[in-house]
């Protein structure tokens, strides 16, 4: 192998470990994000009847009411990109 051909795999081999720590740090993020808007279980009563909804721990209302799980945020994460 000459000088040239060494450099260039070093070279390559430094931009995919730097890809691989930025991916790496992009997915503990998007983990973080998750964390913050996991589902929780709420029981709802409705006269007689109860059943059980999930709402979002990260997400409320204004209103000071809870966010149907899955939210906008977790929807967003988990829409496919053609």
């Amino acid at each position: 192998m000459n000088v040239h051909t060494e450099s260039l795999i070093a070279k390559i081999a430094e931009g995919t470990n730097k890809l691989h720590s930025r991916i790496d740090a992009q997915c503990a993020a998007i983990q973080r994000v998750r964390d913050i808007h996991a589902p929780m279980d709420a029981v709802m009563y409705a006269g007689k009847s109860q059943h059980v909804d999930l709402f979002c721990t990260g997400c409320g209302q204004d209103d000071g009411n809870w966010s149907i799980w899955p939210c906008p945020t977790i929807k967003a994460l988990d829409e496919e990109t053609p």
